[in-house]
């Protein structure tokens, strides 16, 4: 049941907002998006941190009621994994508002497992099959810090349909872009400026 459940997740129809890249695969589409808003790509651990004095980029706590960060978040660079656990502002509330109403509607919190990467940190992951390439029209939206990982290994049928749902109304809305990573298992979510949304 949940093969056919996760097939079925697979195919839906791409999100209103991403209309504009429609026949692009997922990671083409997203990096079309990242233009639309202008979302830049952290290059190394120094643009990082000028990203965070700059406010650009905001510290996600590693748990609160609503949601905890994976224990692994950040380890291929263990020197520097605090900076990993940074976020857009908008990403971070949007995290914060989805493990409220998980929460409330499944009595426990979410689990992030990736936040924002460097390039430098994403060649570090090239041999996960689900890490996306570092440079061109592919290139992972975890550089941008507007892309998070969702974690749903632990979720029942139930909390991984109720999210989804829950994602593609947001999608709908024109807030985000998530896709279910079909080997990574996680959901995979760009959520977009507010300031700029249209």
């Amino acid at each position: 049941m949940r093969t056919l459940a996760f097939l079925v997740i697979l195919f839906l129809p791409a999100a209103a907002s991403a209309n504009s890249c429609k026949g692009a695969s997922s990671l083409r589409c997203e990096n079309i998006l990242a233009d639309r808003f202008n979302l830049s790509r952290i290059s190394n651990l120094k643009m990082l941190k000028r990203f965070v004095e700059r406010g650009r980029l905001v510290r996600v706590p590693d748990s609160d009621k609503r949601y905890h960060l994976d224990e692994h978040l950040g380890e291929h660079d263990a020197a520097n994994r605090e900076f990993y656990k940074y976020a857009r502002p908008d990403t971070r509330d949007f995290i914060e508002r989805l493990g409220e109403a998980f929460r409330e509607r499944f009595g426990r919190s979410i689990k992030i497992t990736s936040l924002v990467r460097t390039r430098e940190y994403q060649k570090r992951l090239r041999k996960n099959p689900n890490a996306a390439p570092v440079w061109g029209d592919k290139s992972s939206t975890h550089l941008t810090g507007a892309t998070f990982d969702l974690s749903f290994r632990e979720m029942s049928d139930a909390e991984i349909a109720w999210t989804w749902d829950y994602l593609r109304r947001e999608m709908r809305r024109g807030h985000l872009y998530a896709i279910k990573e079909k080997y990574g298992g996680c959901f995979h979510i760009m959520v977009f400026p507010v300031r700029k949304r249209r």
